[in-house]
């Protein structure tokens, strides 16, 4: 019992953690794909990008479409109800919390 109470919390902790990193790793993906994707337009494909906007799997969808991606690779690790956002200001995407 007091055991597992102690154990439980720093796992948890650890997979939190796993799983910031790993969105935010996966922010950087996005962002030079998207970039990419925007320099090549594949089809005539690109992404406007606005600032302070989030981004659904659905709306970044042109990247599996062209090849760049799968589907699964646009899941945010963090929350998977939500996407990314997109600031103008570092030209990156970053998880949405």
């Amino acid at each position: 019992g007091v055991l597992a109470a102690l154990v439980v919390p720093s796992v948890t902790g650890a997979l939190d953690d796993a799983n910031t990193q790993a969105a935010d790793a996966r922010a950087g993906q996005i962002t030079t794909m998207v970039t990419r994707l925007n320099q090549f337009q594949p089809n005539g494909a690109s992404i406007t990008l606005t600032d302070g906007a989030n981004y659904t799997p659905t709306q970044l969808n042109a990247l599996v479409t062209a090849g760049y991606c799968s589907a699964s690779d646009l899941q945010n690790q963090i929350n998977s109800a939500k996407g990314w956002t997109y600031s103008s200001t570092t030209r990156k995407f970053s998880p949405q919390r």
